[in-house]
């Protein structure tokens, strides 16, 4: 199944900006995440590899997001824990 990143951050009841129609498929790592995968960034000890990673949704915190250079981005408080929440 897949899900566009406003249908996720929606049903998670987060911000979200870039590319918003953007599909979901799966959730990867963060560094292996491609094209229609979804990864989190928590920290800043990983900003600057992000940075050169351009096509990729990534969920992350207010403080991180308007530094990231990736295709779509979801606001969020605790990332890894929105990641673990049910969309239903």
């Amino acid at each position: 199944m897949t899900i566009t990143v406003e249908q996720l951050s929606n049903r998670l009841g987060l911000e979200c900006f870039g590319k918003i129609q953007m599909r979901i498929e799966s959730v990867a790592n963060f560094y292996s995440a491609t094209r229609s995968q979804l990864t989190f960034l928590t920290s800043d000890k990983k900003h600057q590899e992000l940075n050169h990673r351009f096509n990729c949704a990534v969920i992350t915190t207010g403080a991180l997001a308007g530094e990231i250079k990736a295709e779509a981005v979801i606001i969020s408080p605790d990332p890894q824990l929105s990641l673990q929440k049910p969309c239903h």
